[in-house]
């Protein structure tokens, strides 16, 4: 029994290092040691019940941390009313059973790693816990898709909180590492490195080990220095509007009339330096939209005689399906190109099967019925930006940030490209929780540098920014506020062009 007992302690010991650092980001060489320990448990682990499951403790440990961040939905604000007492138990509920289902890609890591020494010596199979971690990885995040499943869901593999490879978006060396497969190359190569250090560790080479993990710490501050180029680049300038607007208000005619009132005058704001894009936030509903003659019709009387290209989103019924739509506008050629959002937050954008039976037997008919009839979208065949126009940026809704392959597809489906990534975000559930914006700025920051793109951020509830494709994020400042509401602008060079 204290043999077992002293396996758990390690076990959760190397999940809260390997965790600790998405709370709190200084502490992300943690991690490093949370692979050390969890090298030592695949070496004396066996094809067992109790080693798979050691295995899943210890990365549900793990993502207990990089899912922190559901407790800042307290208290709940955004439905309008509140779920009482109920409240804080729902969410602590949700983030557990999230990290339960995350962890179950640790139960396939032990499992793949016994199985494989069966099969071949231990050094080699040491030599493959770089992949065997993507795999396992890869398994979390789909485990987390089939418990989250519902009506606005599918089976996949995007979600990718608590990714091990998003530590070292807090190194400015490693970080480049995306170039490679982006959040998958980090996760294979912070492996790497702990490995390196493990076997300096075995063969107790101590000053080496030390010299070895100080470097490794030093350099996580150092820069990619810049190479100039000697022409001059072609720029655009982005401006991107930051809101606040209570969710809640779009719930009332009041609330509505107050961000219609808003909208007018921020956009106006930003229409005074003549930007070459404007880029709202998710949801920011300023573009009416009913069919697409009718929304191509609103923006031709509204937009006239503009050259900015616009990019919205809102709410929209497409075939009798409640869906997210983005709107993006150039009023130089009058081009108008949608898309739909291809991936929903659980919860959030639709009520996955398993919670809604919660929530049913815990008397929350009110709560499913108003989440049901406000809060609920749907995905349908709309979702690919092929057709969008020349002049379009990407548009990236948020959560889509989530799935590590994210840009690359929008990529795939433009391949001539596009002048940069817009990604529309609203934070208005999350209270703009620090731990989950650090994490999106680490899935950002990879897939900018994998795919070699600017990424534009316009917020709600939280403050946008700019992605370099070095990796660099860049905080513009504000240069018109009013209530509710910031401007923003970016000056960013076309593709081709140096940074």
């Amino acid at each position: 029994m204290d043999w077992c007992n002293n396996r758990f302690l390690r076990a959760t010991v190397a999940g809260v290092a390997l965790g600790i650092g998405f709370v709190v980001p200084p502490l992300w060489p943690a991690a490093i040691l949370g692979l050390l320990l969890t090298f030592d448990l695949l070496k004396s682990s066996h094809w067992s019940i109790a080693d798979i499951a050691l295995g899943w403790w210890l990365i549900t440990v793990k993502a207990l941390f990089s899912v922190s961040f559901f407790f800042s939905v307290y208290p709940i604000t955004w439905l309008g009313f509140s779920l009482g007492p109920l409240e804080p138990y729902l969410i602590a509920f949700y983030w557990l059973t999230a990290a339960i289902w995350i962890g179950f890609g640790g139960a396939v890591l032990f499992s793949l790693f016994a199985g494989l020494r069966r099969l071949f010596s231990e050094r080699v199979v040491l030599l493959t816990t770089p992949l065997l971690f993507v795999v396992s990885e890869i398994v979390g995040a789909l485990s987390f898709s089939v418990m989250t499943y519902g009506p606005g869901g599918s089976v996949n593999i995007a979600y990718s909180y608590g990714m091990i490879g998003y530590h070292l978006a807090d190194h400015q060396l490693l970080l480049h590492g995306a170039h490679l497969a982006g959040a998958y190359s980090l996760t294979a190569l912070i492996v790497l490195v702990a490995l390196v250090a493990w076997w300096l560790q075995q063969q107790q080479k101590r000053v080496l080990l030390i010299l070895y993990v100080l470097v490794i710490v030093g350099t996580s501050v150092g820069t990619i220095p810049i190479d100039t180029e000697t022409k001059t680049p072609s720029t655009v300038t982005v401006a991107t509007i930051d809101t606040t607007f209570p969710k809640a208000w779009w719930y009332t005619a009041t609330g509505s009339a107050a961000i219609d009132a808003a909208q007018q005058a921020m956009v106006t704001a930003a229409l005074q330096s003549e930007p070459d894009y404007l880029v709202l936030p998710e949801d920011g509903r300023f573009v009416p939209q009913q069919t697409a003659s009718a929304t191509q019709a609103w923006l031709d009387w509204a937009w006239a005689g503009r050259s900015t290209v616009l990019v919205d989103s809102g709410r929209a019924v497409v075939d009798d399906q409640p869906v997210l739509q983005s709107v993006v506008y150039d009023g130089l050629t009058q081009e108008l190109s949608q898309s739909q959002k291809r991936y929903l937050v659980p919860q959030g954008e639709f009520l996955p099967y398993f919670y809604e039976a919660i929530l049913r037997l815990s008397g929350n008919q009110a709560a499913i019925d108003f989440l049901e009839e406000k809060l609920e979208f749907r995905v349908t065949d709309d979702v690919s930006q092929a057709d969008y126009s020349d002049r379009a940026p990407g548009v990236l809704f948020c959560f889509e940030s989530n799935y590590p392959l994210a840009v690359h597809t929008l990529l795939r489906e433009r391949p001539d490209g596009f002048p940069f990534v817009a990604h529309v975000v609203s934070h208005a559930w999350f209270n703009d929780s620090p731990v989950l914006r650090h994490q999106l700025e680490a899935m950002l920051q990879a897939q900018a540098v994998w795919n070699d793109v600017y990424i534009v951020v316009a917020a709600n509830h939280a403050p946008g920014y700019t992605i370099t494709p070095r990796g660099t994020i860049l905080i513009p400042d504000p240069i018109a506020s009013g209530p509710h509401w910031e401007l923003r602008q970016v000056t960013i060079p076309l593709p081709g062009d140096s940074e």
